[in-house]
């Protein structure tokens, strides 16, 4: 099976249009909601609170996506592993298998009905606040990017926060590895308020930091 290389994007597409690491392809129909988890193990986890279970599962290397339906609406979950850059290759991939014609090769034209993807990342971590106990939900807002994959795509935010904490980070030791700081999308974080709130969680509002 030959594979196609997509110029300047790194993106390996076989012949029927599957990709490289997901082993996904558009005629698999993944949700545009997708929740991304580190540990194989959790895609099951999740996919527990799918209404009727499981009905689509594609496994490739560590990469394991799962299809449901939660209240209704579709959703997908996907293994990624650890680490930014194989979060990376998912979310390239998956803007791949949405936005990309592997027949034609180009890139389809967003039209007035296009509509964004829409990924959560869910995982663990850990945080130095005493009154924060094991187990408790953390939405970020804000996020610190230590690793060189955020220099890849070079973005200029116009939120005053954003260039506080850059401007922080840029007067320590820190600035030699050209940290990089980036907010959540809003409308997300109010819907995973929202949500929390529905199902009786409490809300902290002190603000934390979180590794």
């Amino acid at each position: 099976m030959t594979t196609k290389h997509l110029k300047g994007s790194e993106l390996i597409i076989a012949d029927d249009g599957t990709l490289y690491h997901l082993g996904l392809k558009s005629d698999d129909n993944i949700p545009r909601n997708i929740l991304l988890v580190g540990d194989p193990a959790r895609v099951y986890q999740v996919a527990e609170y799918f209404d009727k279970g499981i009905t689509f599962k594609q496994e490739n290397r560590e990469f394991i996506t799962a299809c449901g339906t939660f209240r209704n609406i579709p959703m997908a979950v996907i293994s990624v592993g650890i680490g930014t850059d194989n979060t990376e290759i998912a979310a390239v991939e998956l803007h791949a298998l949405h936005e990309y014609n592997h027949k034609t090769e180009k890139w389809k034209k967003r039209n007035q009905n296009y509509k964004p993807l829409n990924i959560i990342r869910i995982g663990t971590s850990g945080g130095p606040q005493k009154d924060i106990t094991v187990g408790s939900l953390a939405i970020s807002e804000y996020a610190i990017g230590l690793d060189n994959t955020g220099i890849y795509y070079p973005y200029e935010s116009k939120n005053e926060i954003v260039k506080k904490i850059t401007n922080a980070l840029n007067k320590t030791e820190i600035s030699k590895i050209h940290p990089y700081v980036s907010r959540a999308t809003s409308s997300v974080v109010r819907a995973l308020s929202k949500g929390c709130q529905e199902i009786g969680l409490k809300e902290n509002q002190e603000r934390g930091f979180y590794l």
